[in-house]
């Protein structure tokens, strides 16, 4: 991946001599203790405050090269207010560019720098740089992810970014090691900013340089502009590989062959009648899904033309690759999101929701919450907002942990599929067509022992959904695409009609509470099986054809432990039962003879029926014997066998559902 890195950079740096615009600065030459923009004629900040805390002064207490450097940090959890600004000679459409730096981010602390595309800042962000506490640096852009790496923290090393613009060609790199390539949504660049970005920021930046130049396209030459995977995704999971191909010379290219590597599996395709033109760029699928293998495997890809010769292949080949994550068994995922249709920003978090619902429908559920729109619920849209860290529209929570963005959802997601839940919950119901009453019973069956208050809530989406009152239409700040691509609504206009738009995920009626309704008892024991009672009335209006009734159970701790998205005819199918919060014995429970010699009744009357079972231990506390009677009701004569059991005192746990009663018995022979 490195030597692909060096090819590219070849490729490029052949067309830096003599370049039309170049600055270094290397910070030597400046005063020790002194603010940066007054001492310079290149150097500025944001608002164009130099000499003020928007500044940045010189420091000897760390350089890559010489004495000196410039230092970043904040305390302020949104950064700041250090913002330094070096603008370009112009905004670059065009040529060959690179920029790059020396860091030192200290042990634990983060990093960040960003690419303006416009000479008026502040208007768009070309490329993000995000240098993190774990020790990864992630490349963004128009909403998308677009290289990723290792960076050492608590040492200098070197960054740089390099871009062929004319044919929107990048790649990166952390000391020499590629960190792949890809292609910018704002494919321009105007200058960069420096920004301590939160209260972890604490880094040192030296030999900084830059230069751009015109491009010279050679007779015949393709380029892998970049490889089309995802670089997460469940174990196991069919993923489509794709290669994006980019036409760097001044011929024509028809046909090529492309070819890829990923663990075992190879795959080939060759491509005819392309008409692919100088500069133009083609994105073409392998016929081939990678099975994804777990952990991080490298994918190779190589393309090459077909009835030419290339002039330069050492650009033919590119390197990625994917993580395998593989999901605890059993576990769903439930996203939250904070939206409205007034809101202009939330069509980024319908898109998430519906594109991960899509891909991991065995594994995530999305839920719509809505806010002062026509498909509002008043209580769960206020425990949303009340939820600690929320400060707008659109947020989300994964698994009632932190308040993030819902272009976040996907990394929260991988984070917790992995975590081992305590239960499995699923849920059955009945319903009168008539009234819209829906009686509802989610099951719980315990994975491990546990204790605390565990608490269970249902809430029911609907998908979907469409209005005609003006208050379906959604507001959409992404129409016209100058903030990239989102899923289709970038194509749209702002609003986009109510006619015109569909939403799903809708939460419909939220029962149980938002944090839930606490379970009878503190304590359960691993497959202990538990059923809960709620009721609700589903709106008129609700097309019950396309809603999904989701149990969720909370751990003590009020993040969600799992959850299940059921149909309502699996939930019809699987039927109501009385729930703990309603099973009561009806009566004392005798057991009879007792002193017993070899076989006793047990004499028990339920209100409801229940899941019945019998555990026996000595005196002790160990377990000597036990019965699952399975689901009981009314009056009942339980036989118990007492012919294994030594003559002695002993403890009877008798259990419906939830609740149990605790006997002695006398064993006498």
């Amino acid at each position: 991946m490195k030597q692909i890195y060096f090819f590219l950079l070849f490729m490029l740096s052949t067309l830096w001599v003599s370049a039309q615009a170049s600055f270094s600065d290397d910070f030597e030459s400046y005063t020790v203790g002194e603010y940066l923009g007054p001492q310079s004629d290149k150097w500025t900040t944001w608002s164009v405050k130099d000499g003020t805390t928007e500044d940045t002064k010189i420091t000897n207490a760390k350089a890559a090269s010489g004495t000196k450097s410039i230092y970043f940090s904040s305390t302020s959890a949104s950064g700041g207010p250090q913002d330094v600004v070096l603008p370009f000679t112009d905004a670059y459409t065009s040529g060959v560019y690179k920029i790059g730096m020396k860091l030192f981010i200290e042990d634990g602390k983060t990093g960040y720098f960003n690419l303006q595309a416009e000479k008026v800042i502040g208007t768009t962000w070309a490329i993000d740089v995000n240098f993190n506490t774990d020790g990864t640096v992630v490349l963004t852009g128009g909403g998308s992810t677009l290289a990723s790496g290792k960076y050492p923290q608590g040492e200098w090393f070197a960054f740089e970014i390099a871009g062929n613009i004319s044919a929107n060609l990048w790649a990166t790199s952390v000391n020499g090691g590629s960190l792949g390539t890809f292609t910018l949504a704002s494919n321009k660049v105007a200058s960069i900013d420096i920004y301590p970005a939160n209260a972890n920021a604490s880094f040192y930046v030296d030999d900084f340089y830059y230069s751009q130049d015109v491009f010279t396209p050679k007779p015949n030459d393709i380029g892998i502009s970049g490889v089309t995977v995802a670089p997460r995704d469940l174990t196991g999971i069919k993923s489509p590989l794709g290669v994006n191909i980019t036409n760097l010379g001044a011929s024509t290219v028809n046909d090529m062959e492309i070819e890829f590597q990923y663990g075992s599996l190879s795959g080939k395709k060759t491509v005819t009648g392309l008409n692919l033109a100088s500069l133009g760029s083609k994105s073409i699928l392998f016929d081939e899904e990678i099975t994804v293998l777990a952990g991080a495997n490298p994918i190779q890809v190589t393309a090459k033309l077909i009835g030419a010769t290339d002039d330069d292949a050492a650009n033919n080949a590119s390197a990625s690759s994917t993580t395998g994550v593989t999901p605890a068994a059993d576990k769903f995922v439930i996203a939250e999101e904070a939206t409205g249709t007034w809101c202009g920003w939330c069509p980024r978090g319908a898109v998430m929701l519906d594109r991960l619902s899509k891909r991991y429908p065995d594994y995530f559920i999305g839920i719509a919450v809505h806010n002062a729109d026509p498909m509002v619920v008043t209580d769960y849209d206020a425990g949303i907002r009340g939820l600690s860290g929320f400060t707008g529209f659109p947020s989300a929570t994964v698994g009632r942990t932190a308040i993030i963005d819902p272009l976040a959802i996907e990394t929260a997601f991988f984070s917790r599929v992995i975590e081992a839940p305590k239960s499995s919950v699923r849920v059955g119901a009945s319903f009168d067509e008539t009234s819209r009453v829906i009686k509802l019973s989610p099951k719980i069956t315990f994975k491990a022992n546990v204790s605390g208050s565990y608490k269970m809530a249902v809430v029911i989406v609907e998908d979907s959904v469409r209005g005609t009152a003006t208050g379906y239409a959604q507001a959409n700040y992404y129409s016209g695409g100058a903030q990239g691509p989102m899923g289709g609504f970038e194509l749209l206009p702002n609003p986009v009609p109510a006619n015109k738009m569909t939403y799903n995920h809708v939460a419909r009626v939220l029962t149980g509470g938002f944090k839930g309704t606490a379970l009878p008892l503190n304590s359960y024991k691993k497959d202990d099986v538990v059923y809960m009672n709620f009721e609700a009335t589903i709106p008129a209006g609700v097309k019950l054809e396309n809603i999904h009734i989701i149990p969720i159970l909370f751990a003590p701790s009020g993040l969600i432990d799992n959850g299940y998205p059921a149909k309502l005819e699996e939930a019809l199918a699987e039927g109501f039962t009385v729930g703990a919060n309603d099973i009561t014995f009806n009566g004392d429970v005798v057991i009879y003879p007792n002193p017993v010699a070899f076989e006793s009744i047990i004499d028990l009357t339920l209100d409801n029926p229940a899941e019945v079972s019998v555990e026996i231990y000595d005196m002790t506390g160990k377990l000597v014997g036990s019965k699952n009677y399975g689901k009981l009701s009314g009056s009942n004569e339980l036989l118990l066998n007492a012919s294994n059991l030594n003559n002695g005192t002993y403890l009877a746990r008798i259990k419906a559902g939830a609740e149990e009663i605790t006997k002695n018995i006398v064993v006498l022979k």
